[in-house]
């Protein structure tokens, strides 16, 4: 399971590290998924609004996840979505 954290302004080009998170971040889902990849695609619009994936628990219909969010896995592991992969924190 993975907390879904998007930036309140989004950073699509060059992600930063998060210093203050989650300042300046709002929670918008959680996803029953322990694959980060799949919690990604989850989030995303591919066929269909994300939030009408079964496996999204969506708290606010927003954007897809995309570079400069947050996920946060059920041990408390911060990823930070890049260009390309994810970063911890």
């Amino acid at each position: 399971m993975f907390y879904v954290y998007h930036r309140i302004v989004p950073e699509f080009l060059t992600p930063t590290v998060p210093v203050n998170f989650p300042e300046g971040f709002e929670r918008v889902a959680i996803v029953l998924t322990n694959d980060i990849e799949e919690a990604f695609k989850l989030t995303n619009h591919i066929d269909k609004e994300w939030w009408e994936n079964p496996e999204s628990l969506c708290f606010k219909e927003s954007r897809s996840t995309s570079v400069g969010d947050v996920l946060v896995s059920q041990d408390d592991k911060r990823y930070l979505c890049e260009s390309i992969g994810w970063k911890t924190f």
